[in-house]
């Protein structure tokens, strides 16, 4: 199973790391939420049934993941006014 899902994440990696870097406009920042991602993917990996639609489910998890980071800021800053 290492190897399906070392393959599948090679294929997108690249546009992973795209995606993140046109939300967060850092590049460390996008490195970090791509790597929680991956591991995210990697211990739920097996439940996805259909693995041809790798690049979609995981690129859903870096986007909510950075999402969820903006409501928490957003929540933070409204709190503090």
């Amino acid at each position: 199973m290492y190897e399906l899902f070392e393959e599948k994440y090679i294929e997108c990696e690249k546009s992973l790391f795209l995606i993140a870097i046109s939300y967060l406009h850092n590049t460390e920042e996008a490195k970090d939420y791509v790597q929680d991602a991956t591991l995210v993917a990697w211990k739920s990996f097996n439940k996805l049934r259909n693995k041809d639609l790798f690049k979609t489910w995981i690129t859903r998890i870096v986007i909510k993941k950075i999402k969820n980071q903006f409501l928490i800021i957003k929540k933070k800053l409204t709190k503090d006014y």
